[in-house]
């Protein structure tokens, strides 16, 4: 009875464009890509070249995780980091405008 309900549940489990991973998997690894990324930008402001080359060489290994585990994810992904980042840049822009540079 359980391997039958297994049996049934596993192709809604698995995503068909995905190799090896499930989407949650492929999803949590592109959070953790933005993540990392992010901590490269703050290595960067407080000019420090260590955390900022280590935290790098980490995501450029999540980055080809990805690639090898969730072939179909990686455009979409991208398109969506790429999405984020402009929102976020936007957020400060706006930010700074309705505060008159207070923030």
């Amino acid at each position: 009875m359980i391997a039958l309900g297994i049996a049934l549940m596993w192709p809604a489990l698995m995503s068909p464009g995905l190799a090896g991973a499930t989407e949650i998997e492929c999803r949590r690894l592109t959070n953790r890509i933005g993540h990392f990324s992010s901590m490269v930008e703050r290595a960067h402001q407080f000019d420090n070249a260590i955390w900022a080359a280590r935290t790098q060489d980490h995501v450029d290994h999540l980055v080809a995780r990805r690639a090898n585990e969730c072939p179909g994810y990686s455009a979409s992904a991208q398109a969506m980091q790429a999405f984020a980042q402009l929102v976020r840049v936007a957020g400060r822009a706006a930010l700074t405008y309705f505060t008159f540079g207070a923030f």
